[in-house]
């Protein structure tokens, strides 16, 4: 039988794959496909189309056998190649991942925080423990700008992201250990902002 050849793929826009195939070779370091477009086909029949992707560390190799034809027995499939020669296939991600959904956990708050024209103010001064989300909400009639101090001093002007007028509001997935903190609007005087926090 012809060794597997460069990559050549012979699938057509036509062609009707119903069955496909995948297995590992005992190392990891290929992996097989086997096509064929008849359900009923058996593994022994001469009616695949094989493929194998190897991989050598940086790149993956595709090769088919007997170029690509649909004449090729799936139980044979490892026949068809050389050896694979490679380094173990990338396969599924490891591990865990440390997130929590955001919402209503475990409790919310709600507070009054008052701010000032001079100077940034907490929202709140102390977060709620465990927090996973805050919504921010402005009744009153003076805009409201918010800044983060988690990537140094906060600005010293009425810089940062607009909180409007007339129930503007702002909502964050964030959890405690970053502050939000809020100016009011010059010639405002100051005023309330209320917010919401969900642990």
């Amino acid at each position: 039988m012809t060794k597997g050849a460069a990559y050549v793929e012979h699938l057509r826009r036509t062609d009707p794959i119903l069955y496909i195939l995948e297995d590992r070779w005992s190392d990891n370091s290929s992996i097989y496909i086997g096509k064929t477009p008849d359900f009923g086909t058996s593994t022994a029949d001469a009616l695949w189309q094989i493929e194998r992707r190897t991989y050598d560390g940086s790149k993956i190799t595709t090769q088919f056998a007997n170029v690509g034809k649909w004449n090729c027995v799936w139980d044979d499939r490892a026949s068809y190649f050389g050896a694979p020669g490679g380094v173990e296939f990338p396969g599924e991600l490891t591990g865990t991942i440390d997130a929590e959904p955001s919402g209503l956990k475990n409790g919310g708050r709600f507070t009054v925080v008052s701010i000032v024209e001079g100077s940034w103010t907490a929202l709140p001064a102390t977060p709620l423990t465990d927090r996973n989300h805050i919504s921010i909400l402005n009744p009153s009639t003076f805009e409201a700008r918010l800044n983060f101090d988690y990537t140094g001093p906060l600005p010293a002007g009425y810089e940062g992201m607009p909180l409007f007028a007339n129930s503007g509001e702002r909502r964050y997935d964030i959890k405690e250990y970053i502050l939000i903190y809020a100016k009011a609007e010059p010639g405002s005087g100051g005023f309330d902002l209320w917010i919401e926090e969900l642990s």
